[in-house]
């Protein structure tokens, strides 16, 4: 294997490998608890060599936090829970922030007019940039809760690893895209998605083919971003998984700019960000519990108490506990939040018609 070949698989081996660990701990601390069996038995019966798996694993048993791992696990953690969704693609590439101890974070950057060529005699020019202030945070809490059925007591470890890495990846992943690629302003739950307050570039219209109009479509996107000061070239484009597919086509592997496609857009809705420009900030480090004897209402959209006094009083349906069912529920929390450094850096196009 050449230098230049590990280079490139290097990262995407690196990821793998995190999210393979953080299914293996889950997934020996779930087997474990059904089988009467201590997390570490089974580790090293079956993954002996992978160290972040234990600290997981040993993380899940008390509950406590992953204390013992490096600071980057935040961030780590949550790119090895959920690597293929569209925000941790674009998070990949934005500005990390650590915001232990931090309620707010004023990040400030600043738009420069470019140098200039100067005659021999005359004033050198003086450049006054634009500072743009942009706050980062309070953190918010994201919390993921799911349930898998008990039967994983009769299936082996790696079959275990394998559904509950999937089952939490897939919920991880869309509930993230679905708040982040959203226009819904912050409140004390939630931050802002960065479609907040950005007004849409009209769609290209009357061209003759799919390829002109998304030529159109993108060139504006390009000069949106360049009016607002930041760099096209960095230009990351997220879309409905319908557009991505059809823009991938069309641009052939030598188009250079990340293309991310996702379900929380709308179809015929394309937006370019410049991930330099965004920041993402992240306190603590993951938690995760597990229980086989809690009771839950299985509601993703509007979760409710269980029940709730009242004239009359109510009852969350549907509720189901894990001893009666025979479930084994886990919980992930993790506390983050993003911000947009540079006004002008996410531009939106509605209404594509490619």
């Amino acid at each position: 294997m050449t230098t230049a070949t590990a280079d490139l698989i290097s990262p995407k081996l690196e990821q793998f490998r995190r999210t393979r660990s953080i299914s293996r701990g889950l997934a020996a601390v779930a087997v474990g608890r059904l089988t009467g069996q201590h997390p570490d038995r089974i580790l090293r019966q079956h993954w002996q060599h992978d160290h972040q798996a234990a600290l997981i694993a040993k993380a899940a048993v008390t509950p406590t936090a992953m204390a013992d791992v490096e600071t980057a696990s935040k961030w780590l953690f949550l790119s090895g829970l959920t690597p293929q969704s569209g925000a941790v693609r674009l998070f990949s590439g934005a500005t990390r922030l650590d915001m232990d101890n931090v309620h707010l974070l004023n990040v400030s950057s600043v738009i420069a007019p470019s140098p200039v060529f100067v005659g021999e005699g005359k004033p050198m020019p003086m450049m006054m940039g634009t500072t743009a202030l942009a706050a980062l945070g309070p953190v918010r809490k994201m919390l993921l809760g799911t349930a898998v059925t008990g039967e994983l007591e009769f299936a082996v470890p790696e079959t275990a690893s394998t559904l509950i890495g999937r089952v939490l990846s897939e919920q991880a992943g869309k509930s993230l895209d679905a708040v982040l690629f959203d226009a819904i302003a912050a409140d004390d739950d939630r931050p802002a998605g960065l479609l907040n307050g950005v007004a849409p570039i009209a769609a290209a219209a009357g061209l003759t083919t799919a390829f002109d109009a998304a030529k159109t479509d993108l060139a504006n996107l390009a000069a949106a971003l360049a009016t607002a000061g930041c760099d096209p070239e960095r230009m990351v484009i997220v879309a409905n998984s319908s557009q991505a597919l059809a823009l991938r086509l069309m641009a052939g592997p030598r188009f250079t700019n990340e293309i991310i496609g996702t379900t929380a857009l709308a179809t015929g809705t394309v937006v370019a960000i410049d991930p330099a420009a965004i920041a993402s900030g992240y306190s603590g480090v993951p938690e995760i519990e597990i229980s086989e004897g809690g009771t839950a209402h299985f509601e993703s959209a509007t979760p409710l108490p269980i029940s709730t006094a009242a004239t009359p009083n109510t009852v969350a349906a549907p509720v189901l506990s894990a001893w009666q069912e025979n479930l084994l529920m886990l919980k992930v929390r993790l506390r983050c939040c993003w911000g947009v450094l540079v006004p002008g850096a996410v531009q939106v196009v509605q209404g594509v018609t490619w």
